[in-house]
């Protein structure tokens, strides 16, 4: 007869850290600050060029 391990379980508690909402909105804050998010090249246009 094989064994079947038990399902991982967590002791009741109260929760420690910060909640999911809290925990996505921080590296959204960096990439804002940092602004990791903008172009590596930004394309100047020029009011001479007509392409």
């Amino acid at each position: 007869m094989l064994r079947r391990r038990p399902a991982a379980a967590f002791t009741p508690g109260p929760r420690l850290g910060t909640g999911l909402d809290d925990t996505l909105d921080s590296p959204q804050q960096v990439r804002d600050e940092q602004r990791l998010a903008d172009p590596v090249t930004v394309r100047e246009t020029s009011q001479d060029d007509d392409r």
